[in-house]
């Protein structure tokens, strides 16, 4: 995520740079999602705004061409999402159904780029 922010010239070299070593290679750190270990590098764009967690999770839905929802937790239906699918499977994927019609059912990503079966 941090090269394609650089390549899309979002954040300068310099923040690039302080970056790299401060997102960490431990086995705590690699528990942690890639945008929340973005968001703790504290980088701002060249115009000097902050990446948070969330414009950053906007952004890599844009990158993805996948529409962003901000998803509340109390609002999740919870029964609906395990007669949707297994619970194994979607948290083995990290998957979250989101609506479910006869026509389509929406999931939420957490990893836009990660293959599903």
């Amino acid at each position: 995520m941090l090269q394609h922010l650089r390549h899309d010239h979002d954040i300068s070299q310099e923040s690039y740079q302080k970056a790299i070593p401060r997102l960490g290679t431990g086995a705590q750190d690699l528990q942690l999602h890639p945008v929340i270990r973005l968001a703790q590098c504290s980088l701002v764009d060249l115009d000097g705004r902050a990446w948070d967690a969330e414009r950053l999770t906007s952004w890599w839905a844009a990158k993805a061409q996948m529409p962003y929802r901000k998803v509340d937790p109390l609002y999740v239906d919870v029964q609906k999402s395990v007669a949707t699918m297994s619970e194994a499977f979607a948290a083995r994927h990290d998957l979250l159904p989101l609506d479910d019609t006869p026509e389509e059912m929406v999931v939420g990503v957490s990893r836009p780029y990660t293959g599903v079966p």
